[in-house]
């Protein structure tokens, strides 16, 4: 987000409910697999809120491929410190699944969720993702 948003101010740790983490995308320029979330009741995706400006919210659908059809912007309600939280967030178009995420890619994710306290059993989910490497 610094590089792609520098405006873009952290507002904390959100969840996603009804919604779990799948990697159905291949990046060819990470030559790995790269997050998706998909619709599962009973499931939940843990990441982070940002306020954005609408600069960075051109930034990012440039970055996420939006024009190329890679992943869409929807809007998603997140539960957060603040309360509920109406927000944009990105999903594949055309999912693939069975992709695998690299070593570092994943640990991005791990990173931010130990950094940010997120549950200790979604911690425990990422940590037996199986990565490509």
């Amino acid at each position: 987000m610094k590089e792609r948003c520098p405006d873009a101010k952290l507002a904390g740790p959100a969840r996603l409910s009804g919604y779990a983490l799948e990697f159905n995308i291949f990046s060819s320029k990470r030559k790995c697999g790269c997050a998706d979330i998909v619709q599962r009741q009973g499931s939940e995706v843990w990441g982070l809120l940002f306020e954005v400006t609408d600069a960075c919210i051109a930034s990012l659908d440039k970055y996420e491929g939006v024009d190329g059809g890679h992943y869409r912007r929807i809007t998603a309600q997140v539960d957060s410190d603040g309360g509920k939280v109406s927000c944009c967030t990105y999903e594949v178009v055309s999912k693939t699944p069975g992709h695998l995420p690299s070593h570092d890619y994943l640990g991005k994710i791990t990173t931010a969720a130990k950094q940010y306290s997120f549950p200790k059993e979604y911690a425990k989910m990422l940590s037996g993702v199986q990565t490509c490497d």
